[in-house]
C-alpha cells in the first residue's frame, strides 16, 4: 500500500507492518519543525529502523539537518524557507517507490533528488546531487543513516550488522564512501526512546569532499 498524499510505503512482512515515511514535502512554517529536507524513517512493526531525534527535542544540535537521515553540504544548514516535491509514487508488485527533490541546496548550486525503495524487508536509499545555475567548486559532502533506540552495531569484516531483539540489519553502504558509526555525539547519535526521552542510538555518517 503506498499513500501519496503523505509519501508513506507500507507492507507486511513475516507478519510484521513495514513503514517508511519520507519527508518530500517544503519547509514547515511550525517554529518547532527540523529543516529536514528529504528525510526518511522506517519502522518494522513497533521497532524504529531509521528513526528521528522528535520535533519537540530543545537541544539545538538534535534540531539540526545533520540529526535527520539525509545530506548535507559543507556542514551548513539549509535555508528556513525551502520547497521540497513528490516526483514519483509507485507500487509493483511487492515494491513501493518514492522519489522526491529540493530545492534547498540551490543557493550551492545543487538539486537534491532522493529515490527511497521498498522492497519487502529490504530498503534501498539512492541519492542524486544535480547541478543548477551556476555550480563551481568543490563542496564537502556529508551523508547519515540515524538507527533508531535500542540497536546495537558491528562491522562483520564485510558489512556493518545492527540488531535490536529479534531484528537483524545488514546495512550495505557504498564502499567507495568512508563511513563511521557515532554514538550519543553533538548533531547525531540520539534519538527519543519508548518513554519520550532522548537516548543514544547508532548513527551512520559518511564525509567526502
Amino acid at each position: 500500500m503506498l499513500f501519496r498524499s503523505d509519501a508513506v510505503a507500507a507492507m507486511r512482512v513475516k507478519n510484521r507492518p513495514s513503514r517508511v515515511v519520507a519527508s518530500f514535502g517544503p519547509a514547515s512554517a511550525c517554529p518547532q519543525a527540523h529543516p529536514a529536507p528529504l528525510s526518511v524513517l522506517w519502522d518494522v512493526g513497533d521497532v524504529a529502523v531509521l528513526a528521528d531525534p522528535g520535533c519537540a527535542v530543545k537541544t539545538p544540535a538534535l534540531r539540526t539537518v545533520q540529526a535527520h537521515t539525509t545530506l548535507t553540504l559543507d556542514g551548513r544548514e539549509p535555508p528556513r524557507r525551502w520547497d521540497a516535491r513528490l516526483t514519483l509514487a509507485r507500487v509493483d508488485g511487492k515494491k513501493a517507490r518514492i522519489t522526491g527533490a529540493t530545492d534547498a541546496w540551490s543557493s550551492m548550486g545543487f538539486q537534491h533528488e532522493r529515490d527511497v525503495l521498498l522492497n519487502q524487508a529490504r530498503l534501498l536509499v539512492t541519492d542524486r546531487l544535480t547541478p543548477v545555475g551556476r555550480a563551481r567548486g568543490r563542496h564537502a559532502l556529508r551523508v547519515a543513516f540515524q538507527l533508531g533506540a535500542g540497536w546495537t552495531v558491528e562491522h562483520d569484516g564485510t558489512n556493518w550488522v545492527a540488531k535490536n531483539g529479534a531484528l537483524t540489519l545488514v546495512v550495505q553502504l557504498p564502499a567507495t564512501l568512508a563511513w563511521s558509526v557515532v554514538i550519543g555525539q553533538d548533531g547525531a547519535g540520539r534519538v527519543r526512546g519508548h518513554d519520550g526521552a532522548l537516548v543514544d542510538a547508532p548513527c551512520f555518517v559518511d564525509r567526502k569532499s
